[in-house]
C-alpha cells in the first residue's frame, strides 16, 4: 500500500524545499503588500487630497496609519502573550520569538481588509482577536486551526458592521466625487440593491457597471472598497510574482477564480443578461469586484489552513468557488472571507479524499470517486443557478 506525505506542518524547511522557507514566503508577501499600501495611499489619500475632497493631513496619510497600527499592535499583543505565558530569558530571545512568529502580517492583512476611514480601534480589536485568540492561544504559527487574519476580520465585521459599512460608503462617496462617477456604494452592495429591486439577476451593464465608469475602472481599482483589495491588476501581478517565487501554489487562485467565473457566466445565460457573449461582462464584474482576487491570492493560499496535496488544492479551490458564488449570487453579499473560513475547515477531509484518488494507476474505484465528486459539484452549481432566477425573497431579508 502506497503512503502519501501530506505535509510537514507547521513549517516549510529550506532543507526540504531548496531556497524556499517560511521566512522567505512571509517576506515575499510583505514585498507585495507594499505596492497595495502605496496604491491605497494614492487612490484614497493623495488624489482626493489634491482634488480638495479631503483637507485633513490625517486622512491623507490614513492608509499608512492603518497599516502601522495593524502591524504594531499585532507585534505588541504577541510580545505581551509571549512574556506572560512563555519562559523567555532575555530581550534577544523575545525578539527572536516575535520575528519568527511573523505576527505583524496578521495586523497588516486585517488593515488591508478594512476600509481606509475605519476607526483605529476596530483594527486594534481585530489584531487582538486574530493574533491572540486564533493564533497564540492555539500554540502560535503553524498550530492555528483557522486563518487568524480572516477570523480577526470576520468577527470585527460582525461586531462593527454598521461602523465598517459607514466607513466604506464614506470612502466610496469621496472617490466618486474625485473620479466623477455616480457610485454611492461598493460594487457588491450596488449589485445587491439591484438584485433586491429587480427580484432576479436580470440586470443590465448600464444599471450596474456604468455607475463605476467601466469594467476597466474596476480592474484598475477606481472603486470603493477596502484598502488592499480594490486593485485587480495588482492582485494579478502579485499572483505572478508569488508563483514565480514559489511562495504560493498556482492551482488555488486559478481554479477558484475560474469556478466563480464559470458559475457566474451560467447564471448570466440563464437569467438572459444582455451583452456580448451571453453577458460575459457579468462574470467579469464579479471577478473584478469585492475580495475575490485578493482572497484568491493571499487568503485562500494560506499554507497552514489550505490542503497540502495537489489534487486537494484543486478540489478545495473549486468548492471554494462554489460556496463563494452561493453567498454572492444568491444572498448578494461579498462572502469571500466567510467562504474561505468555511471551506478551510474541510481541508483535512479534502486532503484525505485527494490522497485516495491520486496515483499512477487509475482504477475503477478512482474513476467512481472522480465521478461522484464531479456530480456533487455540478449539483451545487446547478442549485446556485436555479436560485438566482428568483431573488424576490431578498426584500424580506434584513442584512445586519
Amino acid at each position: 500500500m502506497k503512503k502519501y506525505l501530506i505535509s510537514k506542518t507547521p513549517f516549510i524547511r529550506s532543507v526540504d524545499s531548496g531556497s524556499m522557507s517560511t521566512t522567505r514566503m512571509m517576506y515575499d508577501q510583505l514585498v507585495v503588500f507594499v505596492s497595495f499600501i502605496m496604491f491605497g495611499f494614492v487612490i484614497n489619500g493623495l488624489i482626493p487630497y489634491i482634488n480638495g475632497e479631503i483637507r485633513s493631513f490625517y486622512y491623507l496619510i490614513k492608509p499608512f496609519i492603518n497599516v502601522f497600527i495593524g502591524a504594531f499592535f499585532s507585534l505588541l499583543f504577541e510580545a505581551i502573550y509571549i512574556l506572560l505565558f512563555k519562559k523567555i530569558k532575555g530581550i534577544k530571545t523575545l525578539i527572536k520569538e516575535i520575528h519568527y512568529s511573523f505576527g505583524f502580517l496578521i495586523g497588516l492583512i486585517i488593515s488591508l481588509l478594512l476600509p481606509v476611514r475605519i476607526p483605529l480601534y476596530v483594527i486594534i480589536v481585530g489584531c487582538f482577536i486574530g493574533n491572540i485568540l486564533f493564533k497564540m492561544v492555539f500554540g502560535g504559527l503553524g498550530k492555528n486551526k483557522f486563518n487568524p487574519a480572516l477570523m480577526g476580520y470576520v468577527i470585527c465585521y460582525l461586531i462593527f458592521y454598521k461602523t465598517i459599512n459607514a466607513a466604506t460608503n464614506e470612502q466610496v462617496l469621496i472617490l466618486s466625487n474625485t473620479l466623477n462617477i455616480t457610485a454611492t456604494s461598493a460594487p457588491i452592495s450596488a449589485m445587491r440593491e439591484l438584485m433586491k429591486s429587480v427580484g432576479s439577476l436580470n440586470i443590465t451593464y448600464s444599471s450596474l457597471v456604468r455607475q463605476f465608469g467601466s469594467l476597466f475602472n474596476l480592474f484598475i481599482g477606481f472603486k470603493g472598497g477596502n484598502l488592499g483589495e480594490v486593485s485587480g491588476i495588482l492582485c494579478v501581478l502579485a499572483y505572478i510574482y508569488l508563483v514565480v517565487r514559489k511562495s504560493i501554489n498556482w492551482r488555488v487562485p486559478i481554479f477558484y477564480v475560474g469556478t466563480v467565473f464559470i458559475i457566474s457566466w451560467a447564471v448570466a445565460v440563464v437569467n438572459k443578461i444582455d451583452g456580448p457573449l451571453y453577458g460575459v461582462w457579468f462574470p467579469t464584474f464579479n471577478i473584478f469586484s469585492g475580495s475575490i482576487l485578493f482572497g484568491a491570492v493571499f487568503l485562500a493560499t494560506d499554507f497552514i489552513t489550505s490542503p497540502k496535496t495537489p489534487n486537494g488544492k484543486i478540489l478545495y479551490a473549486i468548492l471554494l468557488g462554489i460556496v463563494t458564488s452561493l453567498i454572492r449570487l444568491v444572498l448578494g453579499i461579498d462572502g469571500v472571507c466567510l467562504a474561505i473560513l468555511v471551506v478551510s475547515l474541510l481541508s483535512p477531509v479534502i486532503d484525505l479524499f485527494a490522497t485516495r484518488i491520486r496515483g499512477p494507476i487509475i482504477t475503477s474505484k478512482v474513476i467512481i470517486n472522480y465521478v461522484l465528486i464531479s456530480l456533487l459539484f455540478l449539483i451545487l452549481s446547478a442549485y446556485i443557478v436555479y436560485q438566482s432566477t428568483d431573488l424576490s425573497f431578498l426584500n424580506e431579508i434584513k442584512f445586519i
